[in-house]
């Protein structure tokens, strides 16, 4: 429903369509849309739709499959679950969900109005302290709050990881994945969603994601803006790839 790298939200409703023509059977994966993106089963023709508890403000380790229709388990057991999923319930887990769905179903509209008025503050004012910026995904038809982008000559996990010492975070669309090997065992494999929008390899590596929730303020996204210029000029003073651009624009020798 939502990309979690970049944030574009899909159009279901199109997809449901095409799906319902041909007779396809139409699985969702809503687990970074539900908190934010009203959903109608009905309407966008939805056969299965995945929910996650944790992208919810729910505790972590609950999940919910919605099936419209008759599916098989994948491996046998006991009988709960309607037979689909043998083991123990979490039946706390389950709860805390369903309270979870209660509150979004009544604040989701004010909360989404304001994360999306945050994440529009963040988007400016990185865009006017950082060089070589390139925000991924649609400017306007993405998850409220969400703001991704990549720095030309920095690697994601380095701003990453000076982001945390300085109490910030956030996560990395990497640019590459480091349990994935190319050719070449010391080569890592491009992320999927950024090469297939375009990004070029040999200037970037790595991508960040700023996911706001309810319970971020407009502090928490100016100590950001403060911060990620002073950490973005730090990495590119230690870049070989931003030494050889201004090697080639003649700054330097």
């Amino acid at each position: 429903m939502a990309n979690p790298e970049i944030g574009v939200i899909q159009d279901i409703t199109q997809i449901g369509e095409i799906c319902r023509k041909y007779g396809a059977t139409f699985h969702c994966d809503a687990t970074t849309a539900a908190a934010m993106l009203e959903i109608d089963i009905k309407a966008q023709n939805i056969d299965l739709l995945t929910l996650s508890g944790h992208n919810m403000y729910a505790p972590v380790g609950v999940g919910a499959l919605y099936a419209g229709k008759q599916i098989a388990a994948l491996f046998e057991g006991g009988n709960q679950e309607m037979g689909l999923r043998p083991g123990t319930e979490n039946f706390a887990g389950a709860a805390s969900m369903g309270k979870a769905c209660e509150l979004i179903a009544q604040n989701r509209v004010q909360w989404d109005k304001e994360l999306t008025r945050l994440g529009q503050r963040l988007w400016d004012g990185l865009a006017a302290k950082i060089p070589f910026i390139h925000f991924t995904g649609h400017a306007t038809k993405r998850l409220p709050g969400h703001v991704s982008f990549w720095v030309e000559h920095i690697e994601g996990e380095s701003l990453l990881l000076l982001l945390n010492m300085k109490g910030v975070m956030a996560s990395s669309g990497s640019a590459c994945s480091s349990n994935l090997k190319g050719r070449d065992e010391e080569d890592l494999v491009a992320s999927h969603v950024l090469t297939a929008i375009g990004v070029p390899n040999d200037i970037c590596a790595g991508s960040i994601t700023f996911s706001l929730s309810k319970y971020n303020t407009e502090s928490d996204v100016d100590y950001v803006i403060e911060i990620t210029p002073g950490i973005v000029e730090k990495l590119l003073a230690m870049s070989p790839s931003y030494s050889d651009y201004m090697r080639k624009k003649g700054v330097i020798r």
